[in-house]
């Protein structure tokens, strides 16, 4: 597959945004593809996702759309992604995202896009006005630690609303619950959770005004051991949403806060892994070197703390190994490999995009067109916890 275009209608302040792409894609016909796009700020940063509505597996702000090829070079000139108003998820104030399109086959990426710049308001607290769409804004946002009815501590986290244009109506304030790199808090007993297997919590009001209803100190509650963090100080952060009939209006992030959480009592789990899924983006440059990154999906148990090594072995088509030859990346066995560490930080951890590099040069292979093989398994203290037993099978073109 290969983008030729991507671009983005000029939205208005606080409306929805329209993306499009224009790509080609070869050898799938009758197969269905994914077009998805990405959102960062300007920094690099990935949106973050406060709802469960629009998101990748970690969290991220993410939007898709299917396509089915009708011939084995099909061209799609205009498929349209919208995004609605408040699923960005920003402040009020005006924003420079980037916006990065992927077109995969299953869990497969087969092209991805540079990125796209776009400026997006979302509009501050105004005067009251009649009519329009109803609106909200969370003006601001604040947790702590309170005891809870059982005398354990609780995270309280309250916020100070503007609703307009809801009288009547149930409006939730949603948490969802991050670390302060983004990654969220997953729960694993169901008790405070979402669809999607994230620690939540939320709360409901009725404005009874009309248009504009001033909510003060609404509060949203959880117990901290169902944040189900590791033992000792952690840092957290609560990310909020005005939800109205499934529909987003406003967000707003807490400042984060440092909590501690007791070990959770019963049986030590046993030592685990298991891989998801896997592919590989080509062509991706670290260091000066040209290369493929490898992408794996993978669940350990039992090792939270623990230095845990996904490791790579590369195989030519004739099912023999790869041979390294300048000790660069090889496994022991003298054979070329590639890996990266990790490091659970739940008794289950879910990585849902665990990534390594090997440079093209790497394979050391004679110039021609080569079909290969990629296998991969989890290692604890040199113990296989897990693998994958179907290959990642892949062309390499060595000029």
């Amino acid at each position: 597959a290969a983008f030729e275009r991507f671009w983005a209608d000029a939205p208005t302040a606080g409306g929805d945004v329209r993306l499009h792409a224009s790509f080609s894609v070869e050898n799938l016909r009758g197969r269905k593809g994914t077009l998805t796009a990405w959102f960062y700020d300007r920094s690099g940063q990935r949106l973050r996702d406060t709802d469960g509505r629009y998101r990748t597996t970690e969290g991220q702000v993410a939007f898709s759309a299917s396509f089915v090829p009708r011939f084995d070079k099909t061209r799609f000139s205009d498929v349209a992604l919208d995004v609605p108003a408040g699923q960005l998820h920003l402040p009020p104030g005006r924003h420079r995202v980037q916006v990065v399109f992927g077109l995969f086959h299953g869990p497969d990426l087969l092209a991805t896009s540079k990125p796209l710049g776009l400026t997006y308001t979302v509009p501050g607290v105004t005067g009251e006005t009649e009519g329009g769409p109803p609106r909200a804004w969370i003006t601001s946002a604040l947790a702590d630690l309170v005891s809870g009815p059982d005398g354990r501590p609780w995270m309280r986290v309250r916020a100070d609303l503007v609703l307009d244009r809801l009288r009547g109506r149930e409006v939730r304030l949603q948490a969802r619950f991050y670390f302060p790199d983004g990654t969220p808090l997953r729960d694993f007993d169901g008790r405070y959770r979402t669809g999607d297997g994230l620690a939540f919590a939320e709360s409901s009001v009725v404005p009874r005004y009309s248009p504009r209803t001033k909510v003060t100190g609404m509060e949203v509650r959880i117990p901290v051991a169902q944040l189900h963090l590791a033992p000792g100080a952690q840092t957290v952060l609560a990310g909020l949403t005005v939800v109205e009939s499934g529909r987003a209006l406003a967000s707003r992030t807490t400042p984060p806060l440092r909590v501690g959480a007791a070990p959770a009592p019963g049986p030590l789990l046993p030592r685990a892994a298991r891989i998801e899924a896997a592919w590989i983006t080509h062509n991706q440059k670290l260091e000066g070197e040209v290369g493929m990154v490898v992408h794996v999906r993978v669940t350990i148990s039992g090792c939270k703390g623990r230095r845990v090594l996904l490791r790579g072995w590369f195989w030519g088509s004739d099912g023999r190994p790869l041979r390294d030859m300048d000790g660069k990346y090889r496994a022991g066995d003298g054979l070329v490999s590639s890996g990266v560490v990790l490091t659970p930080i739940y008794d289950v951890a879910v990585f849902g995009d665990a990534r390594f590099f090997l440079p093209y040069r790497q394979l050391h292979l004679v110039p021609g067109r080569h079909d290969l093989a990629l296998t991969l398994g989890v290692y604890l203290d040199g113990k296989l916890l897990g693998g994958r037993k179907e290959p990642v099978r892949f062309r390499v073109n060595r000029r």
